[in-house]
């Protein structure tokens, strides 16, 4: 793949999405989600787009990336709310490998 290549998200499209799928978790498991994990494995960036080579693996934690988006949800860390996007992919990757169909 080219290095020039790039994924174009329109990000009106992207929150109905996101939109959908959360209805459909909720209206299926309920309002609240128990998620019988903690750790997962992770790879940081920019290593998670180089399929070239192998990554080193790191370990993440649900309850940090969930403290982690609570934090800015309550407007305490407005440096980090581009970022907060990796946090919300940790917490969405685990939902949809636990919710129930």
């Amino acid at each position: 793949m080219s290095d020039e290549w790039m994924l174009d998200i329109e990000l009106r499209e992207l929150r109905r999405a996101i939109e959908l799928i959360l209805r459909h978790i909720e209206a299926t498991n309920g309002p609240r989600l128990a998620i019988a994990a903690e750790e997962f494995w992770s790879v940081t960036a920019p290593a998670i787009y180089d399929v070239s080579t192998t990554p080193e693996l790191t370990i993440g934690q649900l309850s940090e990336s969930w403290e982690n988006l609570r934090d800015e949800r309550d407007g305490n860390d407005d440096d980090t709310i581009s970022y907060a996007a990796v946090w919300l992919g940790d917490l969405l990757k685990a939902i949809g490998h636990h919710a129930a169909p």
